[in-house]
């Protein structure tokens, strides 16, 4: 048994039992005990993955302690109607607070600072606007081993060894809020005439036991079979929240490319979400 404690009031111990055995948690639930006025304990019969955790969390925080309902209401709908008087009714994309707000990222395979991730503020120069702060840029050899600038080397110096050295390019990003992902974009610029591929990996530092390390592109895009500034999209169908977790990085997507040594492909991925910001 594995228990889960909480402070909680009011609670009703049949619904929140309810919504909990109805929820996408994996691990069967044994029983709730209610101690005092608001010290909750959730009984599982096996430890929860990080995934159902955060499940868990959210559907603790969102139980009003209303009873479970004796028997059905009668419910009647409200709302626009055409001239005919049919009910007018919408589809609803995501939350109904939050909004279509995209991010693009673009950068050079192998090329140290060629990461762009700027907010629209600063000067009129392109450079002039603060980073995002929310993406980063790494490069690996051909062991595996990431390259990493020397104390006092030179960007040139740098870039040398890049050039020479560097197989694999990887960009991370994090959203350090919520967001509902459904798609993405990828546009390639100077494609390369050897293969070389790119894998997109959604949680990449949570256990793919826990429902992490998600590959977006299984097997890997061979950029080589493109022309110059082609542009592939990826459509969902269906969208997914990744929330952000400072102690998990579950909202964590990791680009990654592998190419021939010091190779420099434009890449721009536009990672397609709602969010509430």
């Amino acid at each position: 048994m594995n228990i889960y404690t909480y402070t909680k009031s009011p609670v009703s111990i049949d619904h929140l039992t309810a919504e909990i055995t109805s929820s996408a948690i994996t691990i069967a639930l044994d029983h709730l005990q209610l101690d005092g006025i608001d010290a909750l304990s959730v009984i599982f019969k096996a430890e929860l993955p990080v995934a159902d955790k955060i499940v868990l969390d959210e559907i603790i925080v969102a139980h009003t302690g209303a009873p479970m309902p004796d028997e059905a209401s009668s419910v009647t709908i409200d709302g626009p109607k055409d001239a005919e008087g049919r009910q007018l009714t919408k589809i609803v994309a995501t939350t109904s607070t939050w909004h279509y707000s995209p991010r693009s990222l673009d950068f050079y395979t192998s090329k140290y600072k060629s990461l762009y991730n700027r907010s629209h503020y600063g000067d009129g120069t392109i450079d002039s606007a603060p980073d995002m702060g929310d993406a980063y840029m790494s490069f690996f050899d051909a062991a595996g081993t990431e390259i990493i600038k020397g104390e006092g080397e030179s960007s040139t110096d740098y870039q040398t060894r890049l050039s020479s050295l560097c197989t694999k390019t990887t960009v991370t990003f994090e959203c350090l809020y919520d967001i509902d992902v459904f798609g993405a974009k990828m546009m390639i610029k100077n494609p390369p005439t050897e293969r070389a591929y790119v894998w997109a990996i959604a949680a990449p530092d949570v256990p793919e036991s826990y429902g992490g390390n998600v590959v977006f592109m299984g097997g890997g895009m061979n950029l080589s079979f493109f022309a110059d500034k082609s542009c592939v999209e990826y459509d969902g169908k269906s969208s997914a929240i990744m929330r952000y977790d400072p102690v998990y990085h579950s909202g964590k997507i990791l680009v990654m490319a592998k190419h021939e040594a010091g190779a420099q492909i434009g890449i721009q991925f536009i990672i397609q979400y709602y969010s509430a910001h």
